[in-house]
């Protein structure tokens, strides 16, 4: 998400995620420079399509960032962790040149990510 969020922004983003039309939770940080709404599968890019055009309905303009939370537990942060991104004012979704995590996936299982699906629940997020 975009940086400095206002408390405006923050009360649309939070209704919308408590009315179900963002993804399964959403928080931003103390400081409100950045909000976060976690999707229920990285794969799924027809709900991230979806969460993307909500959120641009919101009034959210700049840069929106999508990175996987198994990233996060790796302790990967910046551009290089990166999954997903979208440029300003657009629905569109983009894979970055470099990510750290695909780089990692692609390592440990010796083949390119698994393609977008619908992920059983009960399973880790990254697999």
């Amino acid at each position: 998400m975009p940086k400095g969020i206002d408390q405006d922004m923050w009360e649309r983003i939070r209704g919308a995620t408590i009315e179900g039309y963002l993804g399964t939770q959403s928080k931003v940080l103390r400081d409100f420079t950045r909000a976060c709404v976690y999707t229920r599968d990285y794969r799924d890019l027809d709900d991230l399509q979806r969460i993307l055009t909500v959120l641009r309905e919101l009034g959210v303009r700049g840069w929106i960032d999508y990175k996987r939370g198994c990233d996060s537990i790796r302790g990967l942060y910046g551009r290089g962790a990166l999954y997903w991104y979208s440029p300003p004012g657009t629905v569109t979704i983009k894979v970055p040149r470099w990510s750290v995590g695909r780089e990692i996936d692609t390592e440990s299982s010796g083949h390119q990510p698994p393609p977008p699906q619908t992920r059983d629940p009960t399973q880790p997020e990254c697999s």
